[in-house]
């Protein structure tokens, strides 16, 4: 290999330690046919490429080894695992464009061996092959991110926004609260201005046509919004009446109850069932309630138990 110029050798050596492999100096003197000296000079210019702060990498010499190689940092990067699994979950949430989610894993991929690359690659190449984007078909990252940012700095924003059954977006003003993910989609958290709908209200981001930043507003430090509280109670983005719920369960799994209502606790066994009170937002508790069928019966608030009842009723008269 006839690489006389540094800025070869040094990219050459570069590529080869990324890609896992050890350099030995005398096999490099050879192999660029410079003397070891060279070598080595080209070697320390190495350390500083990769001892600059942004780098999770450290050139190191390995004994056992007889030469050079790169000792990662694991404190500052992902591991191999956590790559995986974070691949994972983003796959399945679906929440971004195929090419954005391939964007995303190839840069998380970035700093392995390249064979370690393939490998990860292989674990998740059906599911990407297979990856159904969500109907919206839009990229939603740019307006996650400004409307978070309008959130922090608390700035009004002006929406354009399309409800689902509506033929023209509608303008919005609101205030932010936050940003939170659930079910498939992100949504903007905003404050209400309606005295008859005091609860926060949810707005898809993927159905923003435009959003407008217009004035500063006032939000006390008592008045802020918790994103990871908010979601604890929420269920399918539906906000209605913040209540204490006290349900029965009489299921096989108490604990995937308690997953699913991060607020709630057993205060009470019985013989064949437990009863679990938790802090919920009604609208959205309903929907999920229905789901569980006959494992689940709600004792509280007695509206609520009343609303069941009506919903049981007609899912009856639907089936007869």
């Amino acid at each position: 290999m006839n690489y006389k110029s540094k800025t070869q050798r040094v990219t050459w050596m570069y590529n080869e330690l990324k890609n896992g492999n050890v350099l030995r100096k005398q096999e490099m003197a050879e192999q660029f046919d410079v003397s070891l000296k060279t070598v080595q000079r080209d070697i320390e210019e190495l350390r500083i490429i990769f001892g600059e702060e942004y780098s999770p990498y450290h050139l190191v010499y390995s004994k056992a080894k007889s030469g050079y190689l790169l000792d990662l940092d694991v404190v500052d990067v992902l591991t191999e695992q956590e790559i995986l699994a974070t691949t994972k979950i983003l796959v399945e949430s679906r929440a971004f464009l195929k090419n954005e989610i391939k964007g995303i894993t190839q840069k998380m991929y970035h700093h392995l061996p390249r064979e370690r690359q393939r490998m990860l690659e292989a674990y998740v190449s059906n599911e990407m092959h297979y990856y159904v984007e969500l109907t919206h078909k839009s990229s939603v990252m740019a307006k996650v991110h400004e409307l978070a940012e309008a959130s922090r700095a608390k700035q009004a924003v002006m929406l354009m926004y399309k409800k689902e059954h509506e033929p023209e977006a509608k303008a919005y003003h609101i205030e932010p609260l936050g940003v939170v993910f659930s079910e498939f989609y992100f949504y903007v958290i905003a404050e209400s201005n309606k005295p008859e709908r005091p609860h926060p209200i949810a707005y898809r981001i993927d159905r923003i046509e435009h959003l407008h930043i217009k004035h500063h507003f006032e939000r006390s430090e008592s008045q802020r919004f918790e994103e990871s509280s908010f979601q604890q109670r929420i269920h399918f983005m539906h906000t209605g009446e913040l209540a204490t719920i006290k349900i029965r369960f009489s299921g096989p799994s108490p604990e995937a109850v308690l997953d699913r209502l991060p607020t709630g606790r057993i205060i009470r066994h019985e013989e064949n069932a437990v009863i679990i009170e938790a802090e919920v937002y009604l609208r959205g508790i309903e929907m999920w309630l229905l789901s569980q069928g006959e494992h689940i019966e709600v004792l509280a608030p007695e509206h609520l138990r009343n609303r069941m009842r009506e919903r049981a009723t007609k899912l009856t008269e639907l089936y007869e």
